[in-house]
C-alpha cells in the first residue's frame, strides 16, 4: 500500500517492510552534475539521496538494492562513480535521519552553530574567480587585532552563494501590499471617459481652451406662427448635414432657421441669422445654463456668458436659450423671412420676486462647466 514516496508491505509472516514507492511516470530525472549549479549542491544531491533510502528501507536488501538502482539514475545524469560513493557512504555512517544522533546533530545546527556564523555572500558565477580566498587572509588579519579577535572568537565565517537573477527576474517582479486597502469609488481623471458637451448659441467656435468644437451650424425651430403648437425646443444644425433621397409633406412639422428680431443682442442684428456650435469640455463631466447671472458658482468654470433668449409670448412656444454676448451672423442670412425668431427676455414683477430681480430688466445667462 503506497503513502506518499513510501511503500507498505505485509509479509507473509505478518510484518510490516516499508521500501521506496516511485510512480511508473517517474523518470528521475535528477539534477544534471554539467548544470550551472554551485559545486556544493552537486555534491550534496548523492548523499541527500542515500540518506533518504536508508531512512524508508526497513531490510538490508531493499536498501542496497534500491542504493544500486540510484547509482544507475546518478549515472546517466554524468555523476562521477567517486562523488555517488562517497555521498551513499557518508549516508550510510550516518544512518537514517531519524536516528536520535542525526536529530541532535540538527538541533544542534540550528540551535547553537546558527548564531555563530557570519555568511559571507556573493552572487554565484562560475566564470568568476573565488575572492572567499582572500576573505580567509583578511580573517587573519582581523585576528591579530585584540578588539576584532574578541568578537570574532567565537564566530565562524563561511561562503554563501546567492542564486543569480534569472531571465524571468530580469522581466517580472512580484510586490506584494501588506496594508489592506478598502475599495472606494473615485473620480475618473482619463480625459476619454468623460467630458460634457453645450450649445453656444449666436458663435460659430467654442470657448475656452478645453473646449472642443464638435461641429457649428444654424439656429433653427418652428415657425414662429405655428397655430396649435408642436415642438418648443430650439435646435442647433450642422451645416454638413446628410439629406435623405425621398421628399414628404403631409403632415410634416417645418423646420425654420432662426433669426435675431431685435438689435438689442447686437448692434444692427435685426433680422440676422443666428449660429451655433456644439462643443464638448475635456475637463469636465457636466455643463449647465444659469439664467440670471453672468458669473459662474464657485467651483465652477465659465464657458461662455450672455443673454437669455426666447420666442415672444404671442407666438408659438419655444425654449429659452442662453445667446452669446458677443454673436455672429450667418453669412448673408439678412433676409428677413421671419422664420423662428428669438427676442430678448425681460423679467416682470409680480410673480417674480422683486427684489432680488427687478421689473423689465434684461437677464443675464451664463454656461458653466465642472
Amino acid at each position: 500500500m503506497p503513502f506518499l514516496d513510501i511503500l507498505v508491505i505485509i509479509t507473509e509472516e505478518n510484518k510490516i517492510v516499508t521500501d521506496i514507492f516511485s510512480k511508473d511516470t517517474d523518470t528521475h530525472m535528477y539534477l544534471n552534475f554539467y548544470s550551472n549549479h554551485p559545486k556544493h549542491v552537486k555534491l550534496n544531491i548523492p548523499f541527500n539521496l542515500a540518506s533518504r533510502i536508508i531512512t524508508i528501507t526497513s531490510t538490508d536488501i531493499l536498501r542496497n538494492k534500491r542504493l544500486e538502482e540510484l547509482k544507475v539514475y546518478l549515472k546517466k545524469q554524468h555523476y562521477p562513480e567517486q562523488v555517488i560513493n562517497y555521498g551513499i557512504q557518508k549516508a550510510l555512517t550516518k544512518g537514517p535521519i531519524i536516528t536520535e544522533s542525526r536529530r541532535s546533530e540538527t538541533t544542534d545546527e540550528s540551535s547553537n552553530n546558527l548564531n555563530k556564523i557570519i555568511p559571507f555572500i556573493t552572487t554565484y558565477n562560475p566564470r568568476d574567480y573565488d575572492i572567499f580566498s582572500f576573505m580567509r587572509q583578511i580573517e587573519t588579519n582581523l585576528h591579530k587585532s585584540e578588539r576584532m579577535d574578541k568578537v570574532l572568537q567565537k564566530k565562524k565565517i563561511i561562503n554563501s552563494k546567492r542564486q543569480s537573477k534569472s531571465l524571468k527576474r530580469y522581466l517580472t517582479s512580484s510586490k506584494f501590499d501588506f496594508n489592506e486597502t478598502v475599495p472606494i469609488v473615485k473620480k475618473c481623471t482619463d480625459k476619454r471617459w468623460h467630458g460634457s458637451t453645450y450649445v453656444r448659441w449666436g458663435r460659430t467656435s467654442c470657448a475656452g481652451s478645453n473646449g472642443e468644437l464638435i461641429y457649428s451650424g444654424y439656429t433653427a425651430g418652428q415657425y414662429y406662427k405655428s397655430p396649435l403648437g408642436g415642438p418648443a425646443n430650439t435646435l442647433c444644425l450642422p451645416n454638413n448635414p446628410e439629406i435623405p433621397t425621398s421628399s414628404y409633406t403631409y403632415h410634416a412639422i417645418d423646420l425654420y432657421g432662426t433669426e435675431y428680431e431685435t438689435n438689442y443682442f447686437r448692434n444692427n442684428s435685426q433680422d440676422e441669422d443666428m449660429p451655433c456650435a456644439l462643443c464638448r469640455n475635456n475637463g469636465s463631466s457636466s455643463s449647465v445654463m444659469i439664467p440670471g447671472r453672468r458669473t459662474c458658482y464657485a467651483g465652477w468654470n465659465m464657458e461662455y456668458t450672455g443673454m437669455l433668449a426666447a420666442g415672444n409670448h404671442g407666438h408659438s412656444a419655444s425654449n429659452f436659450i442662453c445667446v452669446d454676448n458677443n454673436p455672429e451672423y450667418i453669412l448673408s442670412g439678412k433676409a428677413g423671412n421671419d422664420g423662428h425668431l428669438m427676442y430678448v427676455v425681460n423679467t416682470k414683477c409680480g410673480p417674480l420676486p422683486c427684489p432680488p430681480y427687478e421689473d423689465n430688466r434684461q437677464v443675464y445667462c451664463v454656461v458653466c462647466s465642472k
